[in-house]
């Protein structure tokens, strides 16, 4: 059997939605007998490496963030490829395919495919022209060394189209797919509300809102609707966030409201939510958002920002969720009061719609289907 190197660097401790794609799509590999996964990443003591040894497969350590233009960990790269006699390159994030494109470049019968989660919408180069001119550059200049892009949305591909000169004939999209995470909650076609309960899962940090969720809890329990808001997630990079949001909880006297997880697992999280109602995401960018997908799965009411990477291809509005402005903060409270006294038979289409999304377009096996699709054009097969 061939075998497939996955390149990852993570800069913390947390097993986020890339990472149990990466993890996901490994055990389809080796369950299925398709290929040999490997994986090279920077900590081999994180958890992401330790599950991916669980499944019976090999991990190395090379030394992302190390070098410019991750030429440091190229060069180990390339000793795993000949020690391995890996067949293809798969990378998931810029940085990794940089160290990708080297790897290619250098050793011609190895192939690459770079997974493309987000590209050119992430704030921080929005906001800096120069730094995105020069990321639209390297694209397109080392774009010779990526066999395949592999992007989760067609707003993805679209932006790899307009901005750079990768020919479109080696772009493709595969949306992200998930397995289930338990039992769906069963119909609901009761003339009561929904229970005044939502669910934000995501890394602590500024994009993903939860100090604006906080906010507008707030502005309901004002208008006499006490929602209880769940926060699940990691540290993100600024490990100030999450303790600045508790301390804002706790100046608003929320603190029976509130409630605070840090990072969980597969089964804690399926805990927490079994009695919520609704999985929200306000954040200000997302790729194609895990949490969500999760919510549909689970047939909850999913509630996420507009404008936010690949969600509105995920999400249309009143159809198989909601869709609301991740800056206006009234539009949400209004929303949320909606939810939460109106019958919930109101909501039941939605969220059979939202189930029905899930299970023809982002479950697993259809994120597979299309995964082997690329490796069958690739010849990667046979």
């Amino acid at each position: 059997m061939k075998k497939i190197l996955y390149l990852h660097a993570l800069p913390h401790d947390d097993v986020g939605g890339i990472e149990e794609k990466i993890l996901s799509m490994a055990a389809y590999l080796a369950e299925n007998r398709i290929m040999i996964p490997v994986l090279a990443t920077n900590e081999i003591r994180y958890g992401f490496a330790e599950r991916f040894r669980n499944l019976g497969l090999k991990v190395y350590e090379v030394p992302f963030y190390k070098s410019m233009f991750e030429r440091r960990a190229a060069l180990e790269i390339e000793k795993i490829v000949e020690r391995e006699e890996i067949t293809l390159l798969q990378s998931h994030m810029f940085r990794e395919s940089v160290a990708g494109r080297w790897v290619r470049a250098r050793n011609p019968n190895v192939r690459h495919i770079y997974r493309v989660h987000i590209h050119f919408e992430i704030p921080y180069l929005a906001k800096c022209k120069w730094k995105r001119w020069l990321y639209y550059r390297l694209e397109s200049l080392s774009s010779g060394n990526v066999d395949r892009y592999v992007t989760i949305s067609d707003l993805v591909r679209n932006n790899l189209i307009k901005h750079t000169a990768i020919p479109e004939d080696r772009i493709e999209v595969v949306h992200n797919g998930i397995l289930p995470m338990g039992d769906c909650d069963p119909p609901n076609v009761s003339n009561n509300p929904l229970s005044a309960k939502a669910v934000i899962i995501a890394r602590y940090e500024e994009g993903k809102q939860q100090m604006f969720a906080i906010e507008f809890v707030d502005k309901l329990r004002k208008e006499g609707i006490d929602m209880e808001l769940h926060l699940v997630g990691g540290d993100g990079p600024d490990i100030k966030y999450k303790s600045n949001v508790q301390i804002l909880a706790r100046k608003l006297g929320m603190d029976d409201l509130v409630h605070f997880y840090g990072y969980c697992s597969h089964d804690e999280i399926l805990n927490i939510v079994r009695n919520i109602p609704v999985v929200m995401l306000p954040s200000l960018s997302e790729g194609m958002p895990t949490s969500i997908l999760e919510g549909m799965s689970l047939r909850k009411l999913v509630m996420v920002s507009d404008g936010a990477g690949a969600t509105c291809e995920l999400v249309r509005h009143n159809v198989n969720g909601l869709l609301l402005n991740p800056r206006d903060k009234e539009q949400w409270v209004q929303q949320l009061k909606d939810v939460f006294t109106t019958p919930a038979r109101i909501w039941e289409p939605i969220r059979n719609a939202g189930y029905e999304t899930w299970k023809k377009h982002y479950s697993l096996e259809a994120m597979m289907e299309g995964m082997m699709n690329v490796y069958r054009s690739m010849d990667l097969l046979s």
